[in-house]
């Protein structure tokens, strides 16, 4: 029989896969893999994108069943692919279990940017859609500024443990009144393109697509699960920014 920590371990993995962006196919079968390649006779899985249950069997007949729920989403490429290839290797080479838990460790632990470094991307990303849908320099300038409060903003609500759909609004909410202020003062001259360069850091781009092609794969639950949590994000960023237009300063 697997050990049960080991399962433990591999659900683990699993669940980081759908954490940092991964299809429910490609954490389905890395468990199913691992577990095959250290002596399980069949695995049978469960996966959506909030929760994953495996039933695993041995030679003999025995059988261990295990559930691991996902709580929140990130997007993280790098993870995801360094998840892996450190599939790829244990299925090939299948090394203890201790240099699995090991390696697994070191994979949470790596920081793939330092911090000062996607505050920049967040000031880059916030100015250039904001030049891009017609807005000035000055526009660009003060929607890079908010673009930087407002992933802060979000820092801040995950730290605390807040909802993530109560901090998107939240935050976006602030983002919008600062906006109209900045626009009273004269340092912008289109609310839209600035606002417009603040959203696109939110906007849940990856969540559409991965619940399309987990749809187009046949897991219609998880995508169906997927494109509701990407549309309530959508309308929690929608109604942050309304509510500060249609309620805030008069602009």
């Amino acid at each position: 029989m697997t050990e049960e920590r080991f399962i433990d371990t591999v659900l683990e993995i699993g669940s980081q896969m759908l954490l940092c962006g991964g299809e429910v196919y490609r954490a389905e079968e890395a468990v199913t893999r691992i577990l095959k390649a250290y002596g399980a006779a069949s695995v049978e899985m469960f996966v959506v994108s909030t929760c994953i249950i495996v039933t695993v069997t041995d030679k003999q007949g025995g059988y261990i069943t295990k559930t691991k729920n996902v709580h929140g989403h990130e997007t993280d490429l790098d993870k995801l692919d360094r998840l892996n290839s450190m599939c790829r290797v244990i299925c090939n080479i299948r090394p203890s279990r201790a240099e699995v838990e090991r390696y697994f460790h070191q994979i949470l632990q790596y920081k793939t940017y330092p911090g000062w470094l996607k505050n920049i991307v967040y000031l880059i990303i916030s100015a250039a859609f904001s030049m891009f849908f017609g807005g000035s320099a000055r526009d660009a300038a003060v929607s890079a500024v908010l673009g930087l409060l407002l992933m802060a903003l979000l820092k801040i609500c995950k730290k605390l443990d807040v909802n993530s759909l109560f901090s998107i609004a939240l935050s976006s909410y602030i983002c919008g009144l600062l906006a109209q202020g900045a626009m009273r003062l004269g340092l912008g001259e289109h609310l839209d393109s600035i606002i417009i360069g603040n959203i696109m850091l939110i906007i849940p781009g990856l969540a559409f697509t991965n619940a399309a092609r987990d749809m187009i794969g046949g897991d219609i639950m998880s995508g169906m699960l997927r494109l509701m949590d990407a549309a309530l994000t959508a309308v929690a960023v929608s109604v942050g920014f309304a509510f500060a237009v249609r309620f805030g300063w008069g602009m």
